[in-house]
């Protein structure tokens, strides 16, 4: 019943959608044809918590680049960021995945962290789409200059913000 549906049908029913997870759980699991759509709405948005675990169980879920899910990423968060977290062959491998990043938003949810901590390295993140609009970095010991390397790295960067360790201002909006 599902393939006499023009798929261009099943793609407007499926955007409809976009808001209900549940229901596109339950689309994706109804018909192979259903799948691609369905990912394109659930990995929009990708968020990461507890880096290291997190990614290991990405890329053990998700081994292949080439079909991981991270293609249908638009914003990318990387919360709980501590020192060094963001460096080595684990986010070499599986970053680059997520080459369809527009929104980009890093850093940690506790203030004190980062405090008194060696920087977190964001080298890594050059790897990352180039065609990122918009980079949030909040509550992270980063050097400067990395931070002006990171930004060059994005050449249709439109908008940037950044909330420096300690820092005491109203940050609502740029983690959950």
């Amino acid at each position: 019943m599902c393939s006499s549906l023009p798929p261009e049908l099943l793609d407007l029913i499926v955007d409809h959608l976009h808001n209900e997870r549940a229901t596109l759980e339950a689309c994706s699991l109804v018909s192979k044809l259903w799948v691609p759509r369905a990912r394109r709405h659930l990995f929009a948005h990708v968020e990461f918590y507890g880096f290291r675990s997190a990614v290991q169980r990405w890329m053990k879920t998700s081994p292949d680049p080439s079909s991981s899910p991270s293609y249908h990423t638009r914003t990318l968060s990387i919360c709980s960021l501590g020192p060094g977290t963001a460096t080595g062959t684990d986010v070499g491998r599986w970053i680059h995945a997520f080459h369809s990043v527009v929104h980009l938003r890093m850093g940690s949810n506790d203030r004190t962290e980062n405090r008194g901590g060696d920087p977190v390295s964001l080298l890594p993140s050059h790897r990352l789409s180039p065609a990122i609009r918009s980079l949030h970095l909040c509550w992270i010991s980063i050097p400067h200059s990395e931070i002006f390397d990171l930004m060059c790295s994005f050449p249709l960067l439109e908008d940037f913000t950044f909330v420096p360790s300690g820092h005491e201002g109203d940050t609502d909006g740029l983690f959950p």
